[in-house]
């Protein structure tokens, strides 16, 4: 018993090897893509979901020791002391000079990545910090700025200004997460390996 093609039009069923197969292989063309861009999207999908789960891992932990003491232990197990700096309790670092500290770091980290990349001769680099908070609670940060001294073998002024801006504008998590609610600003000095200090330069 023979059945019939019910997705083949009736024109065309005694001309299998006509127009009609001409149809069914683009038809059939066209699935394969449609699976190929299904497979992707589930490839896709996971890719989010196992990065999503990576993040989740990423957790820091605060433990209570006392008065106003604590001690926090990141996602690598390392600890620092955390307190307030009143006589009683001034054993540790305050909650908000760590947030300083961190925008600080993120940036040096960037900062040095960057020039080791483009093989500038780096020394040393130290940054120091100033900040505004508001006068009345909760204080909040204002205006934050970041003074960078660098040292090394014949510096490059563009070279470290444009280490200095990827880092405060696109690379540091920590930066683009204080820039929506606190100005930062940025300069930097650069001293070379015979001591001789450049102009300080605002960015």
């Amino acid at each position: 018993m023979q059945f019939d093609n019910i997705c083949e039009p009736k024109s065309h069923r005694n001309n299998p090897s006509g127009e009609w197969s001409s149809v069914k292989q683009l038809v059939f063309l066209d699935a394969q893509l449609s699976i190929n861009a299904l497979v992707k999207m589930v490839f896709w999908r996971n890719d989010m979901l196992n990065r999503g789960d990576n993040m989740s891992r990423e957790k820091v932990r605060i433990k209570w020791t006392g008065g106003m003491q604590f001690v926090g232990t990141d996602s690598g197990n390392h600890s620092v002391v955390i307190s307030s700096h009143d006589k009683d309790n001034h054993t540790g670092l305050r909650p908000s000079d760590m947030l300083l500290l961190a925008l600080g770091s993120c940036s040096a980290y960037d900062v040095v990545h960057i020039l080791e990349k483009k093989r500038v001769g780096l020394i040393d680099l130290e940054i120091n910090i100033q900040s505004e908070q508001a006068p009345k609670p909760p204080y909040e940060f204002q205006k934050i700025h970041l003074h960078f001294t660098i040292t090394g073998k014949s510096l490059n002024e563009k070279s470290v200004e444009q280490a200095i801006q990827l880092s405060i504008e696109k690379y540091c998590s920590v930066a683009a997460t204080i820039r929506r609610v606190a100005e930062i600003q940025s300069s930097y000095e650069l001293i070379n390996d015979e001591k001789v200090g450049s102009p300080h330069r605002e960015l």
